[in-house]
């Protein structure tokens, strides 16, 4: 497979690492370009966080979406773009955290199934921080 760009944009572009509330709602959408014809069956997203650090991690999920192509998926021409929205309310925790030992990071990940090739993936992080005093 030729080149390809998978990006994570969200609607409300806030920088570097986005910052939210618990409970506001994010959204954005996952933005697929091929250098080459590419036929995609199907995108998997989610919102969650894990831990990372010292010790046994640990993860967990907000919000998913496993969306299949039916019919032997979807042709995407060189150059054309194919995007994927999201939209979901964000929990009241766990918060971003980071420190010395571990660190609470959340993202959206979205991976493409693309038959007969390594399946492409896109990360982002955001920040869900304390809600204001």
């Amino acid at each position: 497979m030729a080149a390809v760009k998978l990006a994570i944009v969200f609607d409300d572009e806030r920088g570097e690492e986005p910052r939210y509330d618990p409970g506001s709602v994010l959204s954005g959408r996952a933005v697929f370009t091929s250098g080459a014809e590419t036929t995609v069956d199907g995108a998997s997203l989610s919102v969650h966080w894990k831990t990372r650090g010292r010790g046994v991690g640990d993860n967990g999920e907000a919000w998913s979406r496993k969306e299949a192509i039916p019919e032997g998926g979807r042709v995407v021409e060189a150059v054309q773009t194919m995007s994927w929205p999201f939209r979901c309310q964000l929990p009241e925790s766990p918060w971003s955290y980071t420190g010395k030992y571990v660190s609470i990071v959340w993202e959206v990940s979205v991976t493409l199934d693309v038959p007969w090739a390594r399946d492409p993936k896109a990360a982002r992080t955001f920040i869900l921080r304390p809600p204001p005093a």
